[in-house]
């Protein structure tokens, strides 16, 4: 037996008999020791190397069987065997009592039994410390799955590539227990090589906006090749480079995987620990590294989406002033009036959002009517009037085949609905309307009131609050009408349009609701 661990010791007050037996051990293939008493064994089981106790069952001071519970009780992995010539049924139903394997007699001491019982033990032994580091290892198994699965939904709540980085850096930090993480993301330029586009962790700025080789380094390789690389010695791998792969870790052991996915190349680093990372390990980062793939991909193209809106936004609500030449500024005049009210009420950053360019595209339905009623600077006719109020509808429609503004359509097809039901198109009446389409409605009707056209002058802004008083209830929603007026007082001066507050203009005969 050549393993340290499963060394035999045999204890006994007299050192005669111990050595006795520890050599007829030896010279049977086992490692054994011969220990003079109790104390002596308590000291060699806390060096850990013991693995079987044989042990006299009477000893001064402390018996067999008390030195077998309290080496057990420190060292549940040490089995023991008792020598005695003393042994009765009060003292056998003790012994299995305290996991005492076999009794064997002292006097007449066979040692082809002793031989096999030891041998048993040594097994017995192995059996429970194998068992251990199974449950040990099932154990960080299970706290790997959990660290996984809860630095997978942080990623997934990651909504900009640089956060989402700096949150699968402190992932896999967390994951592994290391030192120190490094993410990066590349692109490769004409010649092949690689540079650091985004960098988060541990020395970021160091590789950010570098240039290196598709070999210069362990981070360049596994971001080019896709393939992990798991050293327990960093600086000794032959593709290290202090250049792009120097992290402040005091432990040598690093473990690079790929962020690789459809047309993204970068590399995902932990380095320094006291133990080398396992191969289970080096999974658990290839499957969070591939989650934070998975979600730099989805903010990217989220990103992409984003920018078609705004700037296909920005073109219509261009071509929208270019058409309606008496109210340019309308559609943007709107929005700002609309996020004064979102914010008032508080609205989650989202729906602030699409209230928002629901409002700028609110009007988009007046491309669909044509220039010489855009452009007409007299009242319109019936016929004409009626045309007019198909905007909304003609609006929803124009939208309809971009999925991204598939959220406005409510809000601009209802914008011209009224609170008690007798707006249009389709004769909504309170919480009917949906919420931004009466936000977006009040915002209209005051920047029409206080913006001038050729066939009235435009009013003042205490005229239109007191319009909007008026028909609170009637056409607008109470509740946005009233915080939209505590938001005039407070901000109104912000939105002073000099050709409105120079008139005096007010609505002849009463309210227009």
């Amino acid at each position: 037996m050549s393993d340290e661990k499963t060394r035999v010791m045999v204890v006994d007050d007299e050192p005669g008999f111990s050595t006795l037996v520890a050599t007829a051990l030896s010279d049977r293939g086992f490692q054994a020791v011969a220990v003079n008493g109790p104390e002596p064994a308590i000291e060699l089981a806390r060096s850990g190397s013991v693995g079987v106790a044989v042990i006299d069952l009477v000893m001064p001071g402390m018996g067999g069987l008390e030195l077998a519970a309290h080496l057990r009780g420190e060292h549940p992995e040490i089995e023991v065997v008792i020598l005695t010539g003393h042994a009765n049924l009060e003292t056998a139903v003790e012994g299995i009592r305290q996991g005492v394997l076999e009794y064997i007699d002292k006097h007449a001491l066979d040692l082809d039994r002793l031989e096999r019982a030891v041998r048993a033990a040594l097994t017995r032994a192995e059996l429970r410390r194998e068992n251990r580091r199974l449950l040990a290892q099932l154990r960080e198994s299970n706290r790997l799955l959990r660290t996984l699965n809860e630095s997978s939904a942080q990623l997934a709540a990651a909504g900009h590539p640089d956060q989402l980085l700096g949150t699968l850096v402190r992932s896999a930090k967390s994951l592994l227990g290391a030192e120190s993480a490094r993410a990066v993301l590349m692109e490769r330029n004409a010649l092949g090589d690689l540079t650091v586009r985004v960098a988060a962790g541990d020395e970021a700025e160091a590789v950010l906006g570098a240039h290196f080789g598709r070999e210069d380094g362990i981070t360049t390789l596994v971001a080019d090749t896709g393939v992990a690389v798991r050293t327990p010695e960093r600086q000794q791998h032959p593709a290290y480079s202090p250049r792009c792969d120097r992290l402040p870790a005091a432990w040598p052991p690093l473990l690079c995987v790929p962020l690789s996915r459809r047309g993204l190349l970068g590399a995902l680093t932990v380095a320094g620990r006291s133990d080398p990372f396992s191969v289970e390990e080096e999974h658990m980062l290839v499957a969070l590294a591939r989650v934070g793939g998975i979600g730099i991909e989805n903010t990217r193209n989220h990103e992409h989406s984003q920018n078609f809106f705004i700037h296909a936004t920005e073109m219509l609500v261009t071509l929208i002033d270019a058409q309606d030449v008496h109210r340019t500024g309308h559609a943007r005049a709107v929005a700002a009036l609309s996020d004064m009210i979102t914010r008032r009420l508080g609205l989650p950053e989202e729906d602030r959002r699409t209230v928002h360019y629901a409002a700028l595209l609110h009007d988009i339905g007046m491309l669909g009517l044509g220039p010489h009623i855009l452009a007409s600077d007299r009242v319109l006719g019936a016929d004409e009037g009626e045309l007019m109020r198909r905007h909304p509808v003609l609006g929803a429609e124009i939208l309809r085949p971009i999925s991204l503004w598939e959220g406005l359509l409510p809000i601009v097809r209802s914008h011209h609905e009224r609170w008690d039901g007798k707006g249009y198109p389709a004769g909504l009446k309170g919480e009917e309307i949906p919420l931004g389409a009466r936000v977006v409605g009040l915002a209209e009707a005051f920047d029409t009131m206080t913006r001038p056209s050729p066939w009235r002058e435009a009013r003042t802004f205490e005229a239109a609050k007191a319009e909007i008083e008026a028909c609170t209830g009637t056409q607008f929603d109470p509740t946005i009408a009233r915080l939209f007026l505590a938001e005039l007082r407070e901000h109104g001066h912000l939105l002073s349009r000099p050709s409105a507050e120079a008139s005096s203009a007010t609505t002849p005969g009463g309210p227009s609701c």
